[in-house]
Order: structure tokens, then sequence, then C-alpha cells
């Protein structure tokens, strides 16, 4: 009968993992849209295989820090280790299809997210369940099979975004902080580096070297006694400068790449995003360029109410479309595993959430909601309901039917969305909308290839503003949306504007503004105008 159960485990396992893998060679196939800051990763990694130069092929910034008059723009929306790795692979591979390169490097990093998650399913796992019926094998089947059925995890292994990276990141963090053991040296220099490589994936991730410092400096990781306990001993300075060495060696790179293109070690563009949802960003004219300077006339206090509304709104968002993602049953089991990993283990529960709760604190000061936010989410949450799964399991008779039924049901609710016609899930609810007016725009956007060279300007509401077109028709390129008529006007002027990419939102200004400008080509919500002497 052992032998028997053997095969089964091993049959359930196989077919998990090639289920796994089949959904996620499928999700390269339907993800055919360079979403959001997708695009600016696909851009500035051709940039860098084509020409050594990690930037973007257009007009895209408008801070003090850019030359004004220039059609290229040094990357600084993001950080560059994901657009780095694509730029560098395809220079090897001499593919300028850097989008296919993104979404190969995604598939492989959600192929080691499901190995992430499988053994820090049984090593977890292990530690707290108080009876084990369940043999390891068999943790490992439902964390893995839980990970291989998530559609969101699907879909972000081939859409060619960093989010499956940062996933990876948090988890391994977790793996580290449950082993992690200051006084080694070792230890400090691998969490300075995984710490570093977070970062220099995405910003979401800057609060995650303070988790490894609270576990060096307090010596006993997440002893709530000695919270605000500081190192007072040579042996703890000693810990923590080689913790801070490490980070800064891995961060170096981009920090002196930083100073020489922006004249500082740190300078990102999505400040430019976060000011400006405050209102208190004003782009236009001052003096004889148009830059971005921030509005220093609110008073503080209505500023600080503003913002503490933004961030309700974004917590409130955040915490209803994860409930809606991961579903009833497998919040139950969440919790479940939540409250028996307390009461077993405190301090491995904690080192599990604490990096995923670092970065949940980044997002919600970000005041913005945004779907693919709560991709790196999940892989905490699965080893939660594993957890949960195993202790009802190990109850009585009637807890392991309800396991049993939890366990299908939050199967079934992960791997829906993908029976729905729009299987991209990169901006949720949206997607639909976003996926048609892209394969809308594609053939408008790669026509302007067989015309005259020229300059576009980007003057439209969808799809970034016509940024989302650069990657097809490869003209220079002018980002101009959400400026005013006079800095439109003078933008034609300053770049020598051959063509603008409007759409039926903006069409009507552009008119008025240039009456010479004649519709060059269109589809039903898109246009090209083309300036005329």
């Amino acid at each position: 009968m052992k032998e028997f159960n053997n095969r089964v485990l091993l049959w359930c396992a196989i077919f998990a993992c090639l289920t796994g893998v089949f959904l996620r060679v499928n999700s390269f196939i339907w993800n055919k849209s360079l979403n959001g800051d997708v695009n600016l990763f696909a851009l500035s990694a051709r940039q860098l295989a084509l020409y050594d130069q990690l930037d973007y092929p257009m007009k895209y910034e408008y801070s003090n820090q850019v030359a004004y008059l220039t059609l290229h723009t040094p990357a600084s929306q993001h950080p560059p280790l994901w657009p780095v790795l694509a730029g560098v692979i395809s220079k090897w591979t001499a593919c300028d299809d850097t989008f296919v390169i993104l979404k190969v490097l995604s598939e492989i990093t959600g192929l080691l997210l499901i190995c992430a998650i499988a053994f820090n399913g049984y090593k977890f796992t292990d530690i707290h369940a108080t009876r084990i019926d369940l043999s390891t094998p068999k943790i490992m089947i439902i964390a893995i099979s839980l990970a291989s059925f998530s559609a969101i995890l699907i879909d972000f292994s081939a859409n060619g975004s960093p989010y499956i990276l940062m996933a990876l990141w948090l988890i391994l963090s977790s793996c580290l902080l449950m082993h992690f053991k200051p006084h080694k040296f070792s230890h400090q220099a691998y969490a300075g580096l995984l710490c570093a490589a977070s970062i220099l994936t995405h910003m979401a991730l800057l609060f995650l070297p303070a988790v490894f410092l609270y576990a060096t400096l307090t010596q006993k990781p997440f002893n709530p006694q000695k919270i605000l306990s500081f190192p007072t001993t040579p042996g703890r300075w000693l810990q923590t400068v080689v913790f801070i060495l490490a980070l800064l060696l891995g961060l170096s790179p981009w920090l002196i790449w930083n100073f020489q293109h922006f004249g500082m070690f740190f300078h990102s563009n999505s400040g430019i995003y976060f000011f400006d949802q405050l209102g208190l960003l004003h782009t236009g004219i001052y003096g004889n360029t148009i830059t971005s300077q921030l509005d220093r006339t609110l008073p503080v206090a209505q500023i600080l109410q503003r913002y503490s509304l933004m961030a309700g709104k974004s917590v409130y968002a955040l915490s209803r479309e994860f409930s809606l993602l991961v579903g009833p049953f497998g919040l139950f089991l969440a919790i479940v595993g939540l409250y028996r990993g307390m009461k077993t283990n405190k301090a491995n529960m904690i080192a599990l959430l604490f990096p995923t709760t670092a970065y949940s604190i980044v997002i919600v000061l970000w005041v913005t909601y945004k779907f693919r936010f709560l991709t790196p989410l999940l892989p905490a949450f699965i080893l939660l309901a594993t957890l949960g799964f195993i202790n009802l399991y190990n109850s009585s008779k009637i807890w392991r039917w309800v396991a049993g039924l939890c366990l299908v049901g939050t199967l079934a609710w992960f791997i829906f969305p993908l029976f729905r016609q729009t299987k991209t899930l990169y901006y949720g609810r949206e997607n639909q909308p976003h996926d048609t007016l892209y394969r809308e725009m594609q053939p408008l956007a790669a026509s302007l290839v067989n015309r005259q060279p020229g300059v576009v300007l980007g003057y439209a509401q969808y799809l970034d503003g016509g940024i989302e077109t650069v990657y097809w028709h490869r003209f220079p390129f002018v980002a101009g949306r959400g400026l005013g008529e006079t800095a439109i006007k003078k933008l034609v002027d300053d770049f020598d504007i051959r063509y603008i990419w409007t759409d039926t939102t903006t069409i009507a200004s552009l008119q008025e503004w240039f009456p010479i400008a004649g519709v060059m080509d269109r589809s039903e919500h898109f246009l090209i105008l083309e300036l005329t002497d």
C-alpha cells in the first residue's frame, strides 16, 4: 500500500509540474502586448544591445537633471537590473527583439519561483505542523499545485515584467531569514547582495534591507522585546558593516551610473508620477525650456490630508483586489495557517511575512493601486495556505474533508481567470479594453516605418500617450501627454515635429491648435497627423 501511495504521489507531482510548465508556455504565446513599463524595459534593453546606452529612444523626462533638447532620455523610470539582463542577452544572441527576451527571462524566473515555493513549502510547514500525517512529498505537491495553478503567476511568468522576479526575491529573503545567523559574515554578505539585487529590480523592495538590519541588531530575529536594541559590541557593529558594505557593493554600479547621468547618486523619474498624483507637480514652460516643477504653495496640512485620503483608498483597493484574487477558500486556509504558525513557531512565521510586509508598506505609501502589485504577495500566501491545509488535514475527519474542499476550491479559483477570453492580467480588470486598443495600435504604428523619417509627438490618452508605439515604428519620439497648448506648440517648434500620434480623446484639440495638420492614417481610436509647411 505504501508503495502504491508513493507512486500516486510521484504521478501527482509530475502532473502538477507538467501542468505548470504547459500553462506557462501557453502564457508565452498569449502575451503579445508590451504592457505599461514592459515597453520601457524593452526599449532601454534594445538601446543597450544596439548602442551600449541604457536609455529610452525618446524625449521622456522633463526634470532639471536631463537635457531638454535631446531625443534620448537616460532610463531612470526604474532600477536597471531587468533591462540590463535583457540587453546583455540580446547582445549575445544578436536578437534585437528584446520583448521576447524579457518574456524568456520571465519564464525562467517563473519556473524558479515554483521550485523556491516547493522547497520552502516542506521546510516551512514541517517546522510548524504539530502532527505530521503528511509526508514531505505531499507537502511539496500542495505548494507546487497552488503555485502552478495560479493564473497571475502563470501570466506574469511570460509578460516580460519584473514582478515575477520580485516575488522570487521575497521568497528567497524569507528562506534566508528563517536560517539567518547574524554572527556569520557569509550570511550578512548574502543578505546584503540579495537586498541589492532586489532594489536593482524595483524600488518597491526598498525597505527590504531594514528587515535584515533588524535581525542583525536584535541578534534574536523578530523578538519584540529587543526591537529597540542597538549593536553595543564590536561584533554587532562589524556584522552591520559587512551587511552595509555588501549592499553598497551590489548597488554601486547603479549609483555610479546615476551620478554620471544626473549628478546625484539617486535619481528616479517615478517620483514625478508620485508628486503628480498629489497635485504638486506642474510641467510647463519655464524660461526657454519645458520642465517639471514642484508647486510649493500648497499648505502642508492640505498635502497631508490629500495624501492620507489617497493612502486609505489604496489600502482599500489592495485589500479588496487581493481578497478577490485568492478567493474565500484560500483566505480561510491562509488564516488557519497564520493562526497555527504564530502558535507553534512565531519567529519563523514572522520571518516568512516580514519581507512581504516590508514590500506591502512601500506600495501602500506609494498611494496608487496597481493590479500588478499583488503578484509578489502570492508566494507567502501560498505557503500560509499550505500550512493551513496541513493543520486542518491533521485534525479530525470532518476537518480533513474541509481541508480537501478548501484546497480544491482554491485551485479552481486560482485557475479560473484563464478561462476568460482575455487571459492577460497585467492591468487586472482593465486588461480586455487595453488589449483591444493595443491590437488596434500595433499595425498603425508599424505603418510609420514606410513613411519619410521624422520626429513623432505623442499626444493621446490611450496607451501611455503613444509611448507604446515607439517599439514598433522606431522613429524619434517626444512624449507630450498632459501638456497644455503653449507647451505642445513649443515642442513642435523645438523638436521639428513631423508626425503627431493622437487618439479620439485629443484629436479635436490638436486640429484646433494645428489647422494645417492633415490626417495621414487612422484606425477606430487612433490617428496619425502629419504637419506640413
